[in-house]
């Protein structure tokens, strides 16, 4: 949502940068989702806020879009819940399996795996607990 509203502004992000003070490398790293909003300083967002002319509560609901805090969630048909996160222009899932965290990178984002990002998730999810339980081994995970 906030590379969007960039996009609309039809605006350099290195003119913005320059006005608000706002190193372009952050500037940019928050437009494309590489950081996270709530890890930026109050200073920051507030000299960015003043330069779009929008508050602070909108800067930050733009940004969650882009730098979700939050996560989507799948249930396997093991009754195991499935957190999906997006990090770094990619889909990554994590879940509890045996007392051990297990994280993984899906596939990168697009337009087709947003769509099928669900079931991506659950199909990979239940292909290792699958593994784990026939060969008593565990691989794939991060």
């Amino acid at each position: 949502m906030l590379k969007d509203y960039f996009d609309s502004l039809r605006r350099s992000l290195y003119s913005i940068a320059k006005e608000s003070g706002v190193p372009y490398s952050t500037l940019n790293d928050l437009v494309n989702g590489k950081v996270r909003i709530s890890e930026c300083k109050a200073g920051m967002l507030r000299k960015l806020s003043i330069t779009l002319g929008i508050s602070m509560d909108e800067l930050y609901s733009l940004a969650e879009g882009e730098c979700d805090d939050g996560h989507e969630q799948v249930m396997t048909s093991y009754g195991i819940p499935v957190n999906i996160r997006v990090r770094h222009k990619a889909y990554h899932m994590d879940f509890d399996y045996e007392g051990e965290k297990i994280s993984m990178e899906l596939c990168r984002v697009s337009e087709a795996s947003t769509y099928y990002i669900r079931d991506i998730a659950k199909w990979r999810a239940e292909e290792y607990i699958r593994d784990i339980r026939m060969h008593g081994q565990k691989g794939g995970a991060k």
